[in-house]
């Protein structure tokens, strides 16, 4: 099994440092014992205790440094410290006027991380999608032969997508921002109404592009409002007795 080149190199780069505490002998310094100067015997190879302390020190100094790089490595890279984090909400409203229909959308972005997350505007967008009454029909129109039920997903039309935010640049950390849109509905009779917020980052030269979504079901009449138990509110109850 091969050795990886980084660990290779971390690990000659610990053994030269290891070298080069050691203490020198044979080659005493001018004005120490054994060499220039000295009142040792001559010829003498004596230790440079002074210097070898010092070489010891600058030796546990470095591997400190890097103790400390990688503990910085693993905390903030591979843990994901600072890594982007933003928390997305979306609601609609249905508002009704005669035969006018439209839709407020209202978000909310929120970075919950400890950095700033840039936004790319062009690709941060409100989908809204409708669910006809006629793609349910169709969708039940032959069932099985066995009277199973059958429960199926939805099936939506094609989005319609609209920009969002586009004031925006960035998201500070901890700071909440809010957006609205309003869009036409066409007449038609549609079962819900489907919003899809989507948030994204730009790519950068540490990591690829990020995308956060959220997802809303929007119904076209209000359900009846319900109390603590969860039963009806007894106007409802006689507004659905007269109807």
């Amino acid at each position: 099994m091969g050795v990886h080149p980084t660990r290779r190199r971390t690990t000659s780069l610990l053994l030269f440092l290891c070298l080069t505490a050691l203490p020198l002998r044979g080659a005493p310094a001018p004005g120490r014992p054994g060499g220039a100067g000295s009142t040792g015997p001559p010829g003498a190879a004596r230790v440079d205790w002074h210097q070898t302390l010092e070489n010891w020190k600058n030796l546990v100094a470095v591997v400190g440094t890097l103790v400390a790089g990688a503990f910085t490595y693993l905390k903030f890279f591979r843990g994901r410290t600072f890594a982007p984090r933003l928390e997305l909400g979306v609601k609609g409203e249905l508002l009704v006027d005669g035969e006018a229909r439209c839709l407020l959308a209202t978000l909310t972005l929120k970075n919950v991380g400890l950095s700033k997350v840039e936004l790319d505007a062009r690709v941060t967008r409100l989908e809204v999608a409708l669910y006809e009454r006629g793609a349910y029909e169709f969708l039940y129109a032959n069932p099985p032969a066995d009277g199973a039920e059958v429960v199926r997903p939805a099936y939506w039309g094609e989005p319609h997508p609209f920009r969002v935010f586009t004031p925006h640049g960035w998201v500070e950390s901890g700071e909440t921002i809010a957006d609205q849109l309003l869009v036409t509905i066409p007449a038609g009779d549609y079962l819900a109404y489907r919003l899809t917020f989507v948030a994204t980052a730009p790519e950068t030269e540490l990591r690829r592009t990020i995308d956060w979504t959220v997802t809303a079901i929007v119904h076209p009449k209000p359900a009846a409002e319900t109390n603590a138990d969860g039963a009806k509110n007894q106007e409802d109850i006689d507004d659905d007795n007269e109807s």
